[in-house]
């Protein structure tokens, strides 16, 4: 299953002149069976970010967006980085660091 929400979002704070008030955030959910091991979040993740390089691509063409990744004491999200993840987007320059 594949959800995007779009909001419209109110800041309370005050940012000075020219910052709006209210921004938009948008997101993407993915759900499907887990396969053990991180495979599912790893396929799912190759999709996520193989739809933002191409919403970005497409949104401004003259740069060269970059996404760095950190991945935090989690051993199958790192080894599913490096032997899935990673592969999948090489030559795209979407996945870095």
């Amino acid at each position: 299953m594949h959800i995007a929400a779009a909001h419209r979002v109110l800041r309370a704070q005050d940012f000075g002149t020219g910052a709006s008030a209210h921004f938009r955030l948008f997101a993407l959910l993915s759900s499907a069976r887990d396969a053990g091991s991180g495979v599912t979040e790893a396929r799912l993740l190759i999709r996520h970010l193989t739809y933002w390089r191409t919403v970005l691509a497409e949104l401004t063409p003259a740069a060269a967006p970059q996404l760095h990744i950190t991945v935090f004491d989690d051993r199958f999200v790192r080894e599913r980085l490096a032997d899935t993840v990673r592969p999948a987007l090489d030559g795209g320059g979407a996945a870095r660091g």
